[in-house]
């Protein structure tokens, strides 16, 4: 009998058809804690709701080229492990994707977002409840194949907290309104739990931080951008007047 192991512990209990989370989508309920099957392509779509994809594993190819989020999109705790693209993508509000892994190519080419994009870990690990993956010991975004966001276009800020882009990235004319930041995230839970940890450890037993607060995140990497494709490389630049 063949040992279904390692897929059933990276596989959720409940599958569920591309077709049907996006029409759960578009009547504004959150997908969470499925296995959406067959190609998720669907362009030019409008969005009147807000949408949410919360701890999915993606097993096709995501297309989503073109389409208007009119409440803003979140992504968080998902594995996407075929190509994925948010191409002239239009987001009104913010933009989430958090501690999610992009297995293979990820395009956002032209993508506007008006208000803020994140691409980082989320608040806390009570986000990740009940995620077939790793994600609560590396919360940040990881990029496994090729990324690009060239000619975006971001009113906001944009945050990528930790973000590991694994085979290059490409920012080739993007635009940014407000300010952007590659650097090492991190989790104000554990900022707070460390300082009542440390209250406590004066008064009381020494405790630790996740004592205090178990849902925080310790620590986080670095960002890392590797060079190995380095295909139209630049880094963003400001806009505004």
């Amino acid at each position: 009998m063949a040992d279904n192991t390692a897929q059933s512990r990276f596989s959720y209990a409940e599958g569920l058809p591309a077709d049907a989370a996006i029409q759960a989508v578009l009547s504004g309920s959150s997908v969470d804690h499925k296995d959406i099957s067959g190609g998720f392509e669907r362009k030019n779509l409008r969005f009147t709701e807000h949408v949410i994809f919360s701890n999915c594993n993606f097993t096709d190819r995501v297309d989503l080229g073109g389409c208007r989020f009119e409440h803003g999109i979140e992504f968080i705790g998902c594995e996407f492990a075929k190509p994925f693209s948010m191409e002239a993508c239009r987001v009104e509000g913010d933009c989430h994707f958090r501690a999610c892994v992009f297995k293979e190519e990820a395009r956002f080419e032209r993508l506007q977002v008006n208000g803020k994009l994140e691409v980082r870990a989320p608040r806390n690990n009570s986000e990740l409840t009940k995620n077939v993956h790793t994600f609560c010991d590396r919360p940040w975004v990881i990029f496994e194949g090729y990324t690009t966001f060239s000619q975006i276009h971001i009113y906001g800020e944009a945050n990528f907290g930790s973000a590991q882009f694994e085979k290059g990235i490409d920012f080739y004319n993007a635009w940014f309104e407000g300010p952007v930041f590659f650097r090492k995230d991190r989790c104000r839970a554990f900022e707070r739990a460390k300082e009542e940890a440390e209250r406590r450890s004066n008064t009381t037993v020494k405790v630790t931080p996740l004592e205090v607060d178990p849902t925080a995140f310790p620590d986080f990497f670095p960002v890392f951008i590797s060079m190995a494709t380095r295909r139209d490389f630049a880094m963003p630049t400001s806009g505004g007047s």
